[in-house]
């Protein structure tokens, strides 16, 4: 993950509902931080949390086959299926 510090930073405007606004400003007073740096600390958390599932190799491999319908024992005859399909790569 890279530090702030290192990269520049980039302007986003989003909305968010009167109740998360409300905690968003409780949360700021408390912990004395802007509401600016919890959001992005909420951002960081929540890429931490996710990275693994986006980075997964295998995720790449969906929708490289194209095949209008699908068999519903492919869970069972995976190898079968593998070397029917004719498979497309996305390089």
């Amino acid at each position: 993950m890279k530090s702030m510090a290192s990269s520049r930073m980039i302007r986003k405007q989003v909305y968010i509902n009167k109740y998360q606004n409300e905690q968003l400003k409780r949360i700021s007073q408390h912990k004395k931080i802007s509401e600016a740096q919890i959001i992005r600390m909420a951002v960081d958390q929540y890429i931490k949390e996710n990275e693994s599932a986006i980075s997964n190799p295998l995720y790449g491999l969906i929708g490289l086959c194209k095949k209008s319908k699908s068999p519903s024992d492919v869970a069972i005859n995976h190898d079968k299926y593998l070397g029917e399909i004719n498979c497309e790569r996305k390089d």
